[in-house]
């Protein structure tokens, strides 16, 4: 027999309806899927109220080595809306570091057979907003400090060095990468 105490377990937050919300990413990493794929994996703490979204992947290399455009556009959306800029060739070890604990705005909602609210409309993704305020062209004008990643060469995330300026992102942010990786 197990002994447990529901005292102060809440019960408000535990579903929420289809909407726009800011996520907080509480935890991001890059994995291999067991198709063999490379990705990237972040779960979000929506804010305010601490509502958890889990497993939401970012797949950018098949495993032959082949890129996959869904998964970096939507990579790319999100360091845009986060204030993160990557210059240059950059190694994808750094891609967690640069993002946990950034917040942005996205729509969660369910597709058919979904159990779960997810991040299904990359479009959505947005800068943080004040809640209640809609997405619009707008919404990217006011970004938080961003990071520069530069590296030389491409091994290893202790070859990059970070360093903070204010610029905006929509102006100047862009992903450079060689091998085709142009999105």
């Amino acid at each position: 027999m197990a002994k447990f105490n529901l005292d102060k377990v809440s019960t408000t937050g535990q579903t929420k309806k289809e909407g726009i919300y800011n996520l907080k990413i509480v935890r991001c990493e890059k994995i291999i899927a067991s198709t063999g794929s490379k990705m990237i994996q972040m779960d979000y703490i929506v804010e305010p109220d601490g509502f958890k979204v889990n497993y939401d992947n970012y797949p950018y290399a098949k495993q032959d080595g082949s890129l996959i455009n869904f998964g970096l556009s939507k990579l790319k959306l999100v360091m845009k809306a986060t204030g993160t800029y990557v210059e240059g060739d950059f190694d994808d070890e750094i891609i967690p570091t640069l993002l946990k604990d950034k917040v942005f705005s996205a729509e969660l909602s369910l597709k058919e057979g979904d159990k779960y609210l997810k991040l299904n409309d990359i479009n959505t993704i947005a800068p943080a907003l004040k809640l209640g305020q809609p997405i619009t062209p707008e919404s990217f004008n006011d970004v938080p400090p961003t990071a520069k990643v530069t590296s030389t060469p491409m091994n290893t995330s202790s070859d990059c060095k970070v360093e903070k300026e204010m610029e905006e992102v929509l102006d100047t942010a862009e992903i450079k990468v060689t091998d085709n990786w142009d999105i």
